[in-house]
């Protein structure tokens, strides 16, 4: 059988690791980096990967569309690693031009541009795979069987979730969209939540719904918004989900505290209590008659390019992709709501602020570069954390107050895009 062919727009950024997904799927004879869409100021930054690429036989193309005007003569599936705000619109193009379609993380900036996606993926007859690499974690993958169909669990009853990984300034400057809520006449939505430790609010919607494949469904939704960068959007985000399946779901999210902390999570269900820690890939589950079990993630990459791999099993044997377009719907109609219940994203005063300098430990790497930290922001989250509070119920007085409304949904409803757009 012959490779599947990859598209890939874009070799800078969060594309690099597209490309080396593909190569390790090539190394294993299953796929082939055929083309590359690189725009005008990437091609001067990266000449030399070009003249490399055009060696190997692999077509550049300045636009995308100047690839879908081909059609799939020179791919089978494109890979969208774009800004959020660009996920919906081109992954609909690339169907309706015949490709299949894995789309980075998360499907798009609103739940009415996932339901279009889901309209093209099924009206062409496309894949369209959403890249949430941590579903691909063996540990996940094994407490999800673990949970699911009346397993030793027992139903999940809560999830809580701690992931503190600081950001530098660079890394809100690194392209036009980070940190953004909107750009130009399209939204965005970037935050913690959204993007960096979207798998994770992702991961407990998945684990909450005692069902092989599908997520939980938002019932309802309520979140404090922060920001300490000069962003416009949130870099600190406490979020609570109540589920429609009864599932209570709290997370503490932040790019401004003084060091890593998590990812960690911590399920709570009728029969165990299970703690996983991301940063180790293990899970500890104790059952309520004593009983013990670990788990652990298998070592190599294959859960970190899992999507891609699975997307190229589909193909092959004609099947559904462990994460298709729609199962991530409830994601983001949780990220509606979460601005919705929080519009007003409050400011920390600079006197709660100190800028130092460090090593940034996420592309793109930089030594010694400017950090804004939150003062005594990493014992708050972790309170947070374990009471399952929000900032407004501890804080200091000096702390930032924010208005917090709970907003309700149905699970095939939406949040208006025009009240989004009144962000603040």
């Amino acid at each position: 059988m012959q490779p599947i062919r990859f598209a890939v727009i874009g070799l800078g950024g969060y594309a690099q690791v597209h490309v080396q997904a593909v190569r390790w799927l090539a190394r294993k004879g299953l796929a082939r980096l055929s083309a590359v869409v690189v725009r005008e100021q990437e091609s001067r930054q990266h000449a030399e990967a070009i003249r490399r690429l055009r060696r190997q036989d692999v077509r550049i193309f300045s636009d995308y569309t100047e690839l879908f005007a081909e059609s799939t003569t020179c791919a089978d599936v494109l890979t969208v690693p774009t800004g959020i705000h660009q996920h919906a619109e081109i992954s609909i193009a690339a169907m309706q031009a015949g490709f299949h379609v894995y789309c980075e993380k998360p499907a798009a900036a609103t739940v009415s541009e996932v339901d279009r996606m889901i309209s093209a993926a099924d009206g062409t007859g496309r894949l369209c795979t959403i890249g949430y690499q941590y579903l691909y974690n063996t540990t996940i993958r094994d407490l999800k069987k673990m949970i699911c169909c009346g397993g030793r669990t027992g139903a999940v009853r809560s999830i809580r979730v701690l992931c503190g990984w600081p950001r530098s300034e660079a890394y809100y400057q690194r392209n036009e969209w980070a940190g953004r809520l909107r750009l130009n006449e399209a939204l965005v939505l970037d935050t913690p939540a959204n993007n960096a430790m979207a798998h994770f609010l992702f991961n407990a919607l998945w684990l909450a719904k005692d069902d092989a494949h599908s997520t939980a469904q938002p019932r309802r939704v309520e979140a404090e918004l922060f920001r300490a960068n000069d962003i416009e959007s949130a870099d600190t985000v406490l979020l609570r989900v109540l589920t429609h399946e009864g599932v209570s779901i709290f997370l503490v999210f932040s790019h401004c505290g003084s060091r890593v902390l998590g990812p960690e999570m911590e399920i709570c269900c009728e029969q165990a209590t299970i703690r996983w820690q991301g940063g180790e890939g293990k899970a500890h589950v104790v059952f309520s008659n004593g009983e013990e079990e670990e788990l652990s993630e298998n070592a190599g990459d294959e859960w970190r390019y899992g999507g891609f791999l699975d997307l190229v099993r589909a193909l092959r044997q004609g099947t559904e992709p462990v994460c298709p377009v729609w199962l991530t719907r409830a994601h983001t109609l949780t990220i509606n709501a979460m601005h919705a219940s929080c519009p007003r994203i409050a400011t920390i005063p600079d006197d709660l602020v100190e800028t130092v300098r460090a090593d940034e430990i996420v592309p793109p790497y930089r030594t010694q570069t400017a950090f804004r930290r939150v003062r005594g922001l990493d014992g708050m989250l972790h309170k947070a954390f374990a009471q399952q509070l929000f900032f407004s119920a501890f804080a200091t007085p000096e702390w930032p107050r924010v208005a917090r409304y709970p907003i309700d949904l149905d699970p095939r409803g939406h949040v208006p895009e025009g009240q989004l757009f009144k962000l603040q």
